[in-house]
């Protein structure tokens, strides 16, 4: 069986991947280090998630609406 990803599972793949890398990763040790959970971070991460899937499904059925 081959199993890929399909265009709007990569987008969301690769928003996420960019978040993490801008917004935790820079972080990561000081906050470890600090046992500092980072709420306010961890919040936008779950609007971003929430608001970014809804943007990219209508997006995706306008485009192939739009054929």
């Amino acid at each position: 069986m081959h199993f890929a990803l399909n265009e709007d599972q990569i987008a969301v793949r690769d928003m996420a991947r960019d978040f993490a890398a801008e917004q935790i990763a820079p972080h990561a040790v000081r906050w470890d280090e600090e046992k500092h959970f980072p709420v306010d971070v961890m919040r936008a991460a779950a609007n971003l998630g929430a608001n970014e899937i809804m943007r990219l499904i209508v997006a995706r059925k306008m485009i192939k609406a739009a054929r």
